[in-house]
């Protein structure tokens, strides 16, 4: 039982860092930025910003990924197939928020650009900065459907092996 709750602890910290970091990351630091309509100039203007904001997204990955790696032997003793699954759906989740991740710092790259290029190249900088921006936008509406799938398949096992009140895993 000791086993049991070193993991649980595990997995609820692991729970609170990717939701705090990632939510710190995206709403605190990184949206005031993208949002704005002027986000290459204001993307360079706020490196040091974008930068924090882009690590602590890569820490919510990782953090989301490691959640079903640790539940994973527990898991595995009620249904393999279904621990597994979700170990790698999770895993694909994480992977999808750190190409987001890339396609932010690469936009840093492309903004910096922006800033010293002349008025007649700037179109195409807005246009690879769309792209850019795009892949951002879709790796994370990707990583979700992979969190989803991942997380109903450890909600399973846990409302049928009843480690957690079934209320719990179906609420989840």
């Amino acid at each position: 039982m000791n086993t049991y709750r070193k993991t649980a602890i595990t997995v609820g910290v692991l729970f609170i860092i990717a939701t705090v970091v990632g939510v710190l990351g995206k709403v605190v630091f990184l949206d005031p930025i993208l949002d704005a309509p002027d986000y290459l100039i204001k993307i360079a203007a706020n490196e040091n910003r974008v930068i924090l904001g882009a690590l602590l997204m890569f820490f919510a990955a990782i953090a989301s990924a490691s959640i079903a790696i640790w539940l994973y032997p527990i898991l595995k003793k009620h249904h393999g197939a279904l621990a597994l699954g979700s170990v790698g759906f999770r895993v694909v989740e994480g992977m999808l928020y750190i190409l987001g991740v890339v396609g932010l710092l690469s936009l840093l790259a492309l903004s910096r650009e922006y800033v010293k290029a002349g008025a007649s190249s700037l179109p195409l900088y807005q246009v690879s900065a769309t792209v850019l921006l795009a892949i951002k936008e879709w790796a994370g509406q990707l990583g979700v459907i992979a969190f989803t799938v991942g997380a109903l398949m450890y909600y399973s096992v846990l409302y049928r092996s009843k480690l957690v009140p079934r209320l719990i895993s179906g609420w989840g």
